[in-house]
């Protein structure tokens, strides 16, 4: 039989193992009830030794508070010997099975058990008779909203949301990298009272919606690397400025056909020697393209355009009319042409092609590079 005592209220200290988040309606009922029936239980206390004898609730805060308003002087209480690992327990005991303990405070309860007081995730789940993941996914809720700027929340409110979210709920926010997003959709979790499917449904969409977004931008920015790549190179080539020809194109993976003699496939060595020695003799280099079309897969790139050069080779007027074909390879934060081939078109193949999408630049490059409108015809590039 544990003794009873009664004990002055202000020699009466919290537990500082327990949560002490309590409603003021809580302790209006308790005043209420303690006034009308007075006090049917005691609570429970431990003697705390010091220059003052002290004594350290184990349960019943509410009714202490609720005596206190009241303006009562003592309190009827079971005095016990109790540890702080026994204290912990009782703690916890008392806590869990009260209706309006929230996840959140057990996550609390059990992050100060570990960090204050060195019990592992595995003595408090032991403790409980629950598993290690269910300690450490309540203590993770308090890590939902552990970077958001101050500017756009407050302690209060993330509190009061984190109150009324589950653990599940925060483990489906937990999915949403951006603490930004994780506070604005708990807001509409606590305003429209959804549920944890309801709540993982809701992310699900939102996060597909972003990757599909991403995956477009993503491409978009492989495409205008492409045509920019496309646009530097034909600027090059204006300029004869074979080193920067070479730096598009893989030193060790590249090969190349083209539509002028000889009739093989060079590499990255031969092809600039071969274009060098091609380009050497020519002069007022003028160059057209039109008709780019780009695609992109994964690491590999596909390009595609007409082309002509209209200059001076050996002081005679030149122009040739090809389709080149580039495949691209994404290496080292860059893409590099692996394969490029010339195709030397001809005034009858041509009768049915047209320029399909945008060129790459309506602007010259240069003064010596121009981009023809894609709505003239590609057969108008060679003379009749």
């Amino acid at each position: 039989m544990i003794p009873v005592e009664e004990i002055l209220i202000d020699d009466i200290i919290p537990n500082q193992f327990a949560s002490h988040r309590i409603a003021e309606n809580d302790i209006l009922e308790l005043t209420s009830s303690l006034a009308n029936f007075g006090q049917l239980s005691p609570i429970r206390v431990r003697i705390v030794e010091g220059p003052k004898r002290a004594y350290e609730i184990i349960f019943g805060h509410r009714r202490t508070l609720a005596a206190k308003k009241l303006g009562w002087k003592t309190i009827r209480a079971e005095v016990v010997s109790a540890s702080n690992d026994e204290m912990v327990v009782l703690a916890l005991a008392e806590n869990l099975n009260r209706a309006d303990f929230t996840d959140y405070e057990k996550g609390k309860l059990f992050h100060e058990l570990s960090d204050s007081h060195g019990w592992s995730y595995q003595k408090i789940a032991g403790s409980l008779g629950k598993s290690v993941s269910y300690v450490s996914q309540h203590v993770a809720m308090l890590e939902l909203f552990s970077s958001v700027n101050s500017e756009v929340q407050s302690d209060c409110e993330t509190t009061r949301i984190l109150n009324q979210l589950t653990e599940r709920h925060a483990r489906a926010l937990m999915r949403l990298p951006k603490m930004k997003d994780r506070l604005e959709i708990s807001r509409l979790v606590v305003l429209a009272n959804l549920s944890v499917r309801e709540t993982e449904r809701l992310i699900g969409r939102l996060l597909s919606s972003e990757r599909k977004a991403s995956t477009k931008r993503i491409k978009e920015m492989r495409s205008e690397r492409l045509h920019s790549i496309i646009e530097k190179m034909i600027s090059a080539y204006s300029r004869k400025s074979f080193s920067e020809i070479a730096a598009f194109r893989h030193p060790t993976h590249f090969s190349f056909f083209d539509d002028i003699p000889p009739f093989e496939r060079l590499n990255y060595k031969t092809t600039l020697l071969h274009t060098s020695q091609l380009m050497e003799d020519m002069t007022n280099v003028k160059i057209l393209v039109d008709g780019v079309e780009i695609n992109t897969f994964h690491s590999f790139g596909l390009a595609s355009f007409y082309i002509r050069f209209d200059a001076l080779w050996q002081e005679k007027p030149f122009r040739i009319l090809s389709r080149v074909s580039l495949v691209f390879l994404y290496s080292d934060g860059d893409w590099k042409i692996i394969h490029e081939h010339w195709s030397m078109m001809s005034p009858h193949a041509l009768d049915s092609v047209t320029s399909k999408i945008q060129a790459v630049d309506k602007l010259p490059l240069s003064p010596d590079v121009y981009f023809q409108n894609p709505s003239v015809r590609a057969e108008k590039l060679i003379p009749g």
